[in-house]
């Protein structure tokens, strides 16, 4: 509901001209988002769940650093409990289940 959201603001103020880097950020990452679910989706009905895990335990790991990242930027969040919890959860399912990074050898 919040892409949704984020998405009809974004493309109103697209329609009367607007142009914000916040924007821009938003509907990249979206982008981003939107092509990393529809291949994880794609492997998936193609019953690969070996390939829709590794594409999301990738993107999960890059989105983790992405918010540590953030957090660098923005300190007065670094305390925020729900992304402190969010990033326990995902550190200890990366603990759980570490990547087994693949490279053009052995794709």
């Amino acid at each position: 509901m919040k892409r949704l959201i984020l998405a009809v603001t974004f493309s109103a103020a697209a329609l009367v001209g607007c142009r914000n880097p916040l924007a821009d950020h938003y509907l990249n990452t979206s982008a981003a988002n939107a092509a990393v679910d529809l291949r994880a989706l794609r492997q998936l009905r193609k019953g690969d769940t070996n390939g829709a895990i590794y594409t999301l335990e990738v993107d999960l790991n890059l989105e983790r650093l992405g918010v540590e990242e953030f957090l660098r930027d923005v300190p007065w969040k670094r305390n925020d409990t729900n992304i402190v919890r969010l990033l326990e959860r995902v550190r200890a399912y990366e603990a759980e289940h570490p990547i087994q990074w693949k490279t053009n050898k052995n794709r």
